[in-house]
């Protein structure tokens, strides 16, 4: 019975553990969900979209973006000034 009851908390434990996506040979990683963008100081900082576009060391952008990093925007089109979002900071 203790068995069965240990093994049940240890299958909860597990199940609420994030799942890792490996970015680089390191073993540097970022949660499942994210992007891995590579970074002077820490190799790699970890941006909270799938599939982003890294501008900088720390800033991103959703996928089918580009950087406009003079204004700090993500935009679908350059000339589209309604389409631009703000830049999303990556974390360590």
């Amino acid at each position: 019975m203790k068995a069965c009851l240990l093994m049940v908390c240890f299958l909860l434990f597990v199940g609420s553990m994030n799942a890792r996506i490996i970015c680089n040979e390191h073993g540097d990683w970022c949660d499942d969900g994210f992007t891995c963008c590579p970074n002077k100081v820490y190799r790699i900082m970890c941006c909270p979209l799938v599939n982003a576009v890294c501008c900088t060391d720390t800033w991103c952008c959703p996928a089918g973006t580009r950087c406009i990093m003079e204004k700090k925007w993500c935009s679908y089109d350059y000339q589209a000034i309604f389409s631009r979002r703000h830049m999303i900071p990556v974390n360590h």
